[in-house]
């Protein structure tokens, strides 16, 4: 049966969950969704209208951390978690740090106003809001992160991992809305961030972005 992902292909969220697909050389098929679309079928499967949403076969789920727990669950090799069960615990933790405070900097606050508010509402972006953000919401944040990453190629256990992957995918949106960490402050974060974005399988997810976003214009960000 077909996987099928419901979310656009450029949202950090639906991300991970392409890259974990990728991870697992499970193939699928991208049913292009915004967040809150109206379609019935989309408001079953994600009742609060977040992407993705997720069918294989008869299972329907939403959230994408609960779609790449099902993913690694259902199909455990290649594994994508780490297998000792306190660097797992450890993933996790990253995983929901990065989908909640740091995405709230990246994701909810630069690209929604310097990129989506402008490209897809029509509405002008909030300078002393990106400010703000940028000075003293995201700091502490980095700051954490670059502790965390130190001289690491991987975050945990010397593998490619749904924290990497968790991490690293806020910080592509941002780079769409020319946001980035400032290297002399932050070097191991941005070697880190440069590294695990040549990783094969962040390249061809990568690629399918590129190409989306080549064939729909750049107001598809949204």
């Amino acid at each position: 049966m077909t996987i099928r992902v419901y979310g656009n292909v450029l949202s950090p969220y639906a991300r991970k969950v392409y890259v974990t697909l990728q991870h697992k050389g499970l193939p699928c098929e991208i049913v292009d969704v915004l967040p809150h679309d109206k379609d019935a079928g989309f408001v079953r499967m994600s009742p609060l209208g977040k992407i993705p949403a997720f069918r294989d076969g008869d299972v329907t789920l939403c959230d994408s951390s609960v779609i790449c727990d099902y993913l690694e669950s259902r199909y455990p090799e290649p594994a994508f978690y780490p297998q000792d069960p306190v660097y797992r615990a450890h993933a996790l933790w990253i995983e929901e740090y990065a989908d909640t405070a740091l995405q709230d900097g990246l994701l909810r606050g630069v690209c929604l106003e310097r990129m989506i508010k402008p490209l897809v509402y029509k509405q002008p972006t909030d300078e002393d809001r990106v400010t703000k953000i940028i000075e003293h919401f995201l700091p502490p944040m980095f700051d954490y992160l670059e502790e965390l990453v130190g001289e690491r190629h991987y975050l945990l256990g010397g593998h490619f991992s749904i924290a990497d992957i968790s991490i690293l995918t806020g910080f592509i949106n941002a780079e769409m809305a020319d946001f980035r960490p400032d290297a002399r402050r932050w070097p191991a974060l941005v070697r880190y961030l440069g590294s695990i974005r040549e990783e094969p399988v962040i390249r061809r997810v990568l690629e399918v972005e590129q190409a989306y976003t080549k064939q729909r214009g750049p107001s598809a960000a949204g």
